[in-house]
């Protein structure tokens, strides 16, 4: 399937200061930080993991088939 292809490429091709960049975003526009955060078309889900090592509870979700 490409998309495994692609994902494998996905992080290493990604400036990783983006993703830091999304976080503080985040973590500056979340009204609730103590409630469920759902992080539609996650990708690999580098974000949603980075999220949650900052105590932001965070839920990926991506549909890889035809929804």
């Amino acid at each position: 399937m490409i998309y495994q292809t692609f994902a494998k490429l996905y992080d290493e091709l990604f400036d990783p200061q983006l993703y830091a960049d999304w976080a503080a975003f985040t973590r500056q526009t979340v009204r609730q930080p103590d409630q469920p955060l759902l992080e539609l078309a996650c990708g690999t889900g580098r974000l949603a993991v980075q999220l949650a090592q900052e105590d932001l509870m965070s839920l990926g979700l991506i549909c890889q088939k035809r929804c």
